[in-house]
């Protein structure tokens, strides 16, 4: 199968979902986005993506809404038709029942299980030790060292707020843009029916500690 082919495919959905913690604001006068980052990192994959590939478009999908309770369409859709699943690791990550939900979800759709296994990409937001992963995200494992050991060192958080890592920074965006298309390539995961918020499980219920939103 050609990569134009197997790209042409991802018409029917997003190519990636990035599933992310939001971080709260500091306080009630605090008017920055502290997601701000995050969001910047998802439109710097996506020019990447845009540039290695035929697509045309924004071809990832990220949700920009704090999600406790409602229905979910917009992510539910994105869920059931992605090529690949990007969760963006941190302490916090797994710790958020949103992104226990949005994982769960992937993974209930009508493929092999090592096949969804292989179409999900994890990202590093910030360090965390193998021994943080919760049983779900052991069997994917860390990123990919491929990136950088900068970018392991400090993940894309770090890479981005200090300026001196800026070179490491375009380096691993740019892998991880390479390793999403080779994920979306090798794997033609089957769609599946969009699920809401309420009725979607929890793939970290068995991590202990306090779970933050």
């Amino acid at each position: 199968m050609s990569d134009q082919h197997a790209l042409a495919g991802a018409a029917d959905g997003p190519y990636f979902f990035l599933s992310y913690a939001r971080t709260p604001r500091s306080g009630p006068f605090d008017d920055v986005d502290p997601n701000r980052w995050v969001t910047k990192l998802f439109s710097d994959i996506c020019a990447d993506i845009i540039q290695l590939s035929p697509m045309s478009g924004r071809p990832g999908f990220m949700d920009l809404q704090l999600r406790t309770g409602e229905p979910w369409p917009e992510v539910g859709t994105a869920l059931a038709t992605c090529r690949v699943f990007v969760p963006l690791y941190s302490p916090r990550y797994f710790h958020n029942p949103v992104c226990g939900k949005e994982w769960a979800t992937f993974f209930q759709r009508d493929s092999p299980g090592s096949q969804l296994t292989q179409a999900i990409v994890p990202a590093l937001w910030v360090p965390i030790a193998s021994g943080e992963l919760p049983p779900s995200a052991s069997q994917v494992g860390l990123p990919d060292a491929k990136l950088g050991v900068h970018y392991r060192e400090h993940g894309f958080y770090g890479l981005m707020k200090l300026s001196r890592f800026r070179d490491h920074y375009r380096r691993a965006v740019f892998g991880l843009a390479q390793t999403i298309l080779e994920a979306g390539t090798r794997n033609m995961v089957r769609a599946g029916k969009p699920s809401d918020y309420l009725s979607a499980g929890n793939a970290f219920d068995r991590l202990d500690g306090p779970r933050m939103i």
